[in-house]
């Protein structure tokens, strides 16, 4: 199910690859998600000269979210559930192995110009042995 072509065409420069450790996924599609447009996200950008949408405004969302202090991480998961549902900017190029999942977006050749949030559409696998279903801090 690979959506990762090893000649991309740049041939002369390589596209910035983002490695997360995966086993015992079937992982379905990886798109950008865009923060700007899930409400009331906005909040976190404390800066007030940020009002226009850019990407400046787009990374210091991510940024605030995901230091949110530990004791709010009822507020951090509603908002990451939020984004899950936020609209998407197109699918990204992935490839998986074993042990890793690999992520790609064409002309993207460091860290700052790779999308600061991403969606990954995934399956687990029956036999899986890294994935453990376990309880949450509301018992669930």
């Amino acid at each position: 199910s690979s959506k990762y072509c090893c000649d991309t065409g740049n041939h002369g420069s390589e596209d910035f690859l983002l490695v997360l450790d995966c086993c015992d996924l079937s992982v379905l599609k990886v798109e950008e998600v865009d923060v700007a447009a899930v409400p009331g996200l906005e909040k976190f950008t404390r800066s007030p000269e940020l009002t226009v949408v850019s990407e400046e405004f787009r990374n210091q969302i991510v940024r605030e979210l995901v230091t949110l202090p530990a004791n709010r991480w009822r507020e951090q998961l509603d908002y990451y559930a939020r984004c899950s549902q936020a609209p998407g900017c197109g699918e990204l190029l992935f490839d998986t192995d074993t042990w890793s999942l690999q992520i790609r977006k064409t002309g993207a050749q460091t860290a700052t110009d790779f999308p600061h949030a991403i969606r990954i559409w995934y399956k687990t696998k029956p036999e899986g042995r890294s994935v453990t279903w376990t309880s949450d801090q509301s018992g669930r």
